[in-house]
């Protein structure tokens, strides 16, 4: 797979881009772990489907 269709952008665009393709997983990863940890304290509060 070829990103050609990457090469045409703003230069603060593709920064942009490459920095929540790394900020997003890491914030969905932090939320999980602060809901485990609220889930240790009081197990009553976060239900998991």
């Amino acid at each position: 797979m070829t990103f050609n269709h990457l090469a045409i952008l703003d230069p603060g665009i593709k920064f942009f881009i490459s920095v929540m393709a790394i900020v997003g997983p890491l914030a969905i990863g932090i939320l999980l772990l602060i809901l485990k940890k609220i889930e240790d304290v009081n197990p009553d509060k976060v239900r998991w489907r």
